[in-house]
């Protein structure tokens, strides 16, 4: 049975693991998605992807990133308020306040960045296979 502080670690290193992945596959979508415009089918400069259709997976990818930095900032100033509640108090051991404004944008921050992300890959990966679909029935 696993006890509370290997929960805690491993939720650490998972939450981690999430975040890295989640800057890497949102920079790949972002960096496809650019070169999508700048990269031309036809001889006469034609984009992959127009810019409207590029931009939605490439604004999700830029939300995912936005969304990772905001639950490390919200999480960096709950700890600064939860340290600053312990040296007031003079305690040694204290639980995380749920109701605190900055654990809750932490919590959404989290699930909004892991949404954004896989939206923006599926968004990608759909676009380019009706692109794809569209050059080769030679639409």
């Amino acid at each position: 049975m696993p006890r509370k502080s290997d929960l805690i670690a491993n939720l650490d290193w998972t939450t981690e693991r999430m975040s890295n992945r989640v800057w890497a596959l949102s920079a790949g979508v972002l960096a496809t998605s650019l070169a999508y415009i700048i990269e031309s089918t036809k001889k006469d400069g034609t984009p992959f992807l127009e810019p409207r259709y590029a931009a939605v997976p490439a604004v999700l990818a830029l939300v995912a990133m936005g969304a990772d930095l905001a639950q490390y900032y919200a999480a960096s100033r709950q700890d600064m308020r939860l340290l600053a509640r312990m040296e007031r108090e003079r305690a040694d051991t204290l639980g995380y306040d749920r109701t605190d404004i900055f654990f809750r944008i932490r919590f959404l921050a989290f699930n909004a960045k892991i949404f954004a992300c896989v939206a923006a890959a599926v968004a990608l990966v759909g676009m380019s296979a009706m692109r794809v679909y569209q050059l080769i029935v030679g639409a």
